[in-house]
């Protein structure tokens, strides 16, 4: 059965493979153009049913296909800086995701990386605001700020080559912002710790200096030595803050919502 794809203005659609047979994966690739976003997304068969869909990050998606020809439709819309004061309306990047509340800390940190193409919720209208990060999409967020870029040539051995994050990782390998565990493995599906997240964000940065003390924090001398350097400089640039009483939890999982927080702190006040 055909895949076909809708007309779209502003970006460009794509399915893969084209015709498939009933119950095969087809996953589709989304490119806005500059300066524009994904909006809407629908497959739908020849009886006009919408099929359900996942999310796979980085503007692909996947859905069995049926035993018909189906329609993919995509619509864009333009990236404004909407994120800044948001109230919550059908012009908010996060309006889909019944989980983003408009009155939670993080609204315009998710609206901002939603907003920039960074990162993306699940396909079934939940972002994970509380759910933690992986240390593969970190890599895929990083990765995504860059314009996607080539990259080959991976040394890890938990890295395969047909993984979904295998270009993300090895372009972060490659440009010395990863450096794994030591032992050749690199633990993409591991929780992120927010030290860890400090360090490669620094690194990212071309690791500069920093000697910003860290006394106003009671866990400080829980930060492993090879973080220090990295969450001094984060602390001090305000992409990594405190809890509000004192604690860093420098161990502590970074969730989806922190991270993007961070993220945003970190594209809005540092010159990479």
């Amino acid at each position: 059965y055909a895949a076909g794809v809708a007309d779209a203005e502003n970006g460009k659609v794509s399915v893969s493979p084209a015709r498939a047979s009933r119950g095969t994966t087809v996953t589709i690739t989304v490119t806005p153009d500059e300066g524009y976003e994904l909006h809407t997304l629908s497959v739908t068969d020849s009886s006009g049913k919408e099929l359900e869909y996942t999310d796979k990050g980085s503007g692909r998606y996947s859905f069995q296909m049926p035993a018909s020809e189906v329609t993919v439709k995509a619509v864009f819309r333009e990236i404004s800086e909407i994120w800044e004061n948001c109230t919550g309306g059908e012009e908010c990047p996060a309006y889909h995701f019944s989980d983003v509340k408009t009155s939670e800390w993080y609204h315009e940190a998710v609206d901002y990386v939603l907003a920039n193409g960074l990162m993306s919720g699940y396909g079934d209208g939940l972002f994970g605001p509380e759910d933690s990060l992986s240390r593969a999409q970190l890599c895929q967020i990083l990765y995504n700020w860059e314009g996607r870029p080539s990259a080959d040539g991976g040394d890890f051995t938990d890295v395969d080559d047909g993984a979904w994050y295998y270009n993300a990782v090895t372009w972060a390998e490659a440009n010395g912002i990863v450096t794994g565990y030591g032992d050749g493995r690199f633990g993409p599906e591991d929780s992120i710790t927010r030290e860890q997240l400090a360090v490669i964000l620094w690194r990212y940065a071309d690791s500069p200096a920093s000697s910003h003390g860290l006394e106003a924090f009671t866990d400080a001398d829980q930060i492993s030595g090879w973080a220090a350097q990295a969450v001094r400089w984060a602390n001090e640039n305000r992409v990594l803050n405190g809890d509000g009483s004192g604690h860093l939890m420098p161990g502590g999982s970074a969730t989806r919502a922190h991270v993007a927080q961070m993220i945003k702190n970190f594209l809005e006040n540092i010159a990479v």
